[in-house]
């Protein structure tokens, strides 16, 4: 669960990106105010908890975006708009996610691989399934963070800003990282090779 202070960080972040009057800036805050429990409950119980932190920025941006809209609308009517945009926020995590899990499913052994060619040449079945043993084993001695900066780049090919932000350091910093996770997963690739 994140915090208020959270919560209004990232609603912050959101209003330097777009031009907002005075007037757009305080209604703006008043609503994050008046919204936030119900947002935060909407989104934590609907997605990832790790992802909530983008989901709501993603919310206060269509939000911000439709300001003079909001400004329009009464107590009531403002309620069904801000619940239909965290619903919409939602639909299209998921959707996302299905769209990410059908490009890169999850290998759980050698049995996932289905292409013929491998069927054909048994000595390349043998070889990729050692590989992947390796890479399994390997990869498992890895600490959590050089997993996660791993999944990051080449499971859901971010970016290293948006690495950075995730996990708290500068983009510099994670290529850096990034590259010792790879080395140290190919080392011990290497290990489990020649062990």
């Amino acid at each position: 669960m994140i915090s208020h202070a959270v919560f209004l960080f990232l609603a912050a972040g959101v209003v330097e990106q777009l031009p907002l009057s005075p007037e757009e800036s305080a209604f703006l805050y008043q609503l994050y105010l008046d919204f936030e429990p119900a947002i935060l409950r909407r989104l934590e119980n609907h997605i990832d908890e790790a992802d909530t932190e983008d989901q709501v920025q993603e919310c206060m941006l269509r939000l911000t975006r439709y300001i003079g809209t909001l400004m329009s609308l009464n107590r009531l009517q403002r309620a069904r708009y801000i619940t239909h945009t965290v619903n919409s926020v939602i639909a299209d995590y998921w959707a996302t996610r299905k769209t990410q899990q059908k490009r890169f499913p999850a290998f759980s052994g050698a049995e996932n691989i289905s292409d013929c060619r491998i069927e054909a040449n048994p000595e390349l079945s043998v070889q990729m399934k050692d590989d992947l043993d390796a890479f399994t084993a390997a990869f498992n001695k890895l600490s959590e963070k050089e997993k996660a900066l791993l999944e990051y780049r080449f499971m859901d090919g971010l970016s290293s800003e948006e690495i950075g932000r995730k996990i708290g350091i500068r983009p510099s910093a994670v290529r850096q990282a990034v590259l010792r996770a790879k080395q140290h997963l190919l080392k011990y690739m290497q290990s489990e090779e020649d062990g």
